[in-house]
């Protein structure tokens, strides 16, 4: 978080009186001729940091003794009162008090009094710095917490806090603190999600959280989806959990009407991302809510399909990365194998093309390895808190991918479906060097003539050619390798017949709609630099803590800065009460 900056007046006061402190420190350390000739600058500067940690740790240390000294003579009775049950607490000894913060660490004996009915100690001068009874500020932990949830790992977070900030925070501490804020980000998302849920039908159809604006007509609100991959180690089963087996079942679940909490592969489902070797990969999902600035206009404004779609060199590269074909992955020179070891990369090219479609102007990320119903859900939720409902233009674009599309249909029905327009790139080339046959010339020629019509909205031409292709040269049998030809006409077929509905890209383009999801593909690499790899093994519950304070580090509003704030004035001073018993 942003330390507040102290009001004006305070610090212009004090300006004379640290102008001669300084003015003496320079007079005690080097006298009045200043560093003598060969000094060097570092020298300087490292003892002007030793003097200002010095005078911080000292004015803070006064600071919050005399505030602690006040309150001893007389606390105010509302601050008397337990947070919990509302009654008078006992004055007890004070306690010492150790807290490091950015500025030094301060050291001070602090108010203590006790609940008899709550059974807890409580520190009021804690509840009104807003601090918790831990070791740490809150700056300090917005420091330690976003090196951990945004550095590859939590060793080069610690190592960085030491390098940039002084800071010495243990690689293990760096870990416990990350996790234990991001499970308070997990339980303000599973309370917001819960009150979404709750909501009348027509509230969340068609209303917005008091005080958020829904995007104008000269927006477009679009929802993305995709996933991603992680390892999660093995968990040992606990001996009570057999014998209950109801208490770890999500909270979130009963909200889908599917108590289902494994996402299953289906092997029919070709953009469904499949795990690499090695029983330890689990999926990750990806959400994006994106407020984007866009034209409508009564005709296309782009009806010539862009040159960079019918590159031969480009295209070889878009469909290379994103590896939809066996066959033609197999041909391809140079193209190395990847390794069982670790997951493949996605590493689609994506062109800046001629068109210009909408302009990102906002992003809400939501990450989580919940199940896809649980998941669309939340998605949801995110849309709604940021005024979609409500939105003149709504767009909900991905790959083929069945799950994303079930959740379109349970959850956002009403907006324009779109597939992702690389994805149908890649089959239809696929198809086309099939049909092309040797000639690879003419395979070429086909793919530019279908890839045309494919941009134009004309996906049913190109359908109708490749069912009389399937019809002259039959369907391919049960078990049959995935790599002949009428396999990949095959399954080309199948997928641009079963998404057809979603490639209506002429009229996507005059609404001012996006045409790909390389936003949420992008995203989903982000997310997968901090949780991704072949050396991170995750518990599961340590897994969605990372992945919610990363995508809240990601998304725009200063979603951590609020999160901040309201932990601060959530303080309650308490703590259990520790006895000898």
């Amino acid at each position: 978080m942003v330390l507040p900056t102290p009001p004006a007046p305070k610090i212009d006061s004090c300006r004379s009186l640290i102008q001669g402190h300084a003015k003496n420190l320079a007079d005690r350390l080097y006298g009045a001729d200043g560093p003598p000739l060969g000094t060097r600058f570092d020298e300087m500067e490292r003892i002007a940091l030793t003097v200002t940690e010095e005078l911080r740790k000292r004015l803070l240390d006064l600071l919050l003794v005399r505030q602690a000294e006040a309150m001893h003579q007389n606390l105010p009775e509302e601050h008397r009162l337990c947070p919990s049950c509302g009654r008078e607490t006992v004055a007890q000894d004070p306690e010492p008090r150790v807290l490091r913060c950015r500025a030094a660490v301060v050291e001070w004996m602090e108010p203590h009094r006790y609940c008899s009915r709550c059974r807890k100690a409580f520190f009021p001068q804690s509840k009104l710095l807003g601090i918790d009874t831990s070791n740490y500020s809150t700056a300090l932990l917005d420091l330690i917490v976003y090196a951990g949830a945004n550095k590859t790992s939590f060793r080069e977070a610690s190592r960085d806090l030491l390098k940039m900030s002084g800071q010495t925070v243990l690689e293990k501490q760096v870990e416990r603190l990350s996790k234990r804020i991001g499970l308070e980000r997990l339980e303000e998302r599973r309370a917001a999600v819960e009150h979404f849920a709750k909501l009348p039908l027509k509230t969340r159809c068609d209303g917005s959280p008091e005080g958020v604006e829904a995007p104008g007509d000269e927006y477009v609100a679009v929802v993305m989806a995709d996933a991603g991959m992680l390892q999660l180690r093995d968990t040992p089963a606990k001996p009570d959990e057999a014998a209950k087996p109801d208490e770890a079942a999500d909270p979130l679940a009963a909200l889908t009407g599917d108590a289902a909490e494994v996402d299953e592969i289906d092997d029919e489902d070709e953009d469904q991302d499949r795990p690499p070797s090695g029983r330890h990969w689990r999926e990750d999902k990806v959400g994006l809510a994106l407020t984007m600035k866009s034209k409508v206009s009564e005709t296309d404004p782009c009806p010539e399909i862009p040159e960079t779609f019918i590159d031969r060199q480009r295209v070889g590269k878009i469909v290379r990365g994103l590896k939809k074909s066996a066959a033609l992955r197999a041909e391809e020179d140079g193209v190395a194998e990847a390794s069982s070891a670790s997951p493949p990369e996605e590493t689609v090219e994506r062109a800046e093309i001629d068109y210009e479609g909408p302009k990102l102007e906002k992003r809400m990320v939501l990450a989580s390895r919940k199940s896809w119903p649980i998941f669309g859900v939340m998605l949801a939720c995110m849309a709604w808190m940021a005024g979609f409902a409500k939105a003149k233009r709504k767009a909900f674009v991905a790959d083929g991918a069945r799950a994303i599309w079930r959740v379109w249909k349970s959850r956002f029905s009403s907006y324009v479906p779109i597939l992702d327009f690389i994805h149908a790139l890649s089959y239809v080339f696929a198809a086309a060097k099939v049909v092309g046959g040797e000639n690879e010339a003419e395979g070429w020629r086909l793919y530019v003539e279908w890839i045309r019509w494919v941009w134009q909205g004309q996906v049913a031409t190109v359908i109708e050619r490749l069912r009389q292709w399937q019809q002259d040269h039959g369907a391919p049998e049960k078990g049959e390798s995935t790599t002949t030809d009428r396999s990949v006409v095959a399954k080309s077929l199948r997928y641009l017949t079963n998404n057809m509905d979603k490639m209506k890209y002429a009229e996507y383009r005059k609404q001012g709609l996006p045409l790909v999801s390389s936003l949420v593909e992008s995203m989903v690499k982000q997310i997968s630099r901090r949780v991704k790899g072949t050396e991170k093994f995750w518990g599961d519950e340590g897994a969605e803590a990372v992945l919610q304070l990363r995508a809240d580090y990601l998304s725009d509003g200063e979603v951590m800065e609020g999160f901040w704030q309201r932990r601060q004035k959530a303080a309650t001073g308490q703590r259990p009460y520790r006895t000898n018993s």
